[in-house]
């Protein structure tokens, strides 16, 4: 049996102040070298077009392109990096995958079936000001939120199943 840590973290306000906290969290874990260091094994199997992924993140989910930003400021990491580690950016087929999920009427429980090293080991409780719902969930490649509930009690995990 592992021991598994998670930092749990708490922000009301902007997207972008949201961001700089996070990249000021990142910067007292391992997480920026491990990522530089995955990327180095698993080298991308695609090309990242900066603007195209811009006008995506504009019409789905503007205030987290605004949460990268902050991120941005405090890392000084070129966006094709930014957009790489923390923007899901993943134009290739996925293989079905996945924890299992339980539902009832009134809860939700996931089982995590891969190792702990792979995920963020944060727990976010955020509300923002500036767009979207309050929501409690686990981040993943940190502007991510997976198995969440927001705050009009929309619960939601993932998984990839064809």
């Amino acid at each position: 049996m592992q021991n598994v840590k998670s930092d749990i973290f708490t922000h009301r306000g902007s997207h972008f102040d949201l961001g700089i906290e996070t990249a000021k969290w990142m910067q007292q874990t391992p997480l920026l070298k491990n990522r530089e260091k995955e990327w180095k094994k698993r080298v991308p199997r695609f090309d990242i077009h900066i603007k195209e992924t811009y006008d995506i993140f504009q019409v789905y989910a503007p205030q987290i392109w605004e949460e990268i930003n902050g991120m941005q400021e405090v890392l000084n990491i070129p966006t094709s990096q930014m957009i790489l580690n923390f923007a899901h950016y993943r134009f290739t087929p996925l293989k079905n995958s996945g924890c299992t999920v339980f539902l009832g009427n009134d809860y939700m429980v996931r089982n995590y079936d891969y190792h702990p090293a792979t995920y963020d080991g944060r727990y976010l409780l955020f509300q923002p000001n500036d767009g979207g719902l309050a929501h409690v969930a686990p981040t993943s490649r940190v502007t991510g939120r997976m198995d969440g509930m927001n705050e009009a009690g929309l619960a939601m995990g993932y998984n990839f199943h064809a």
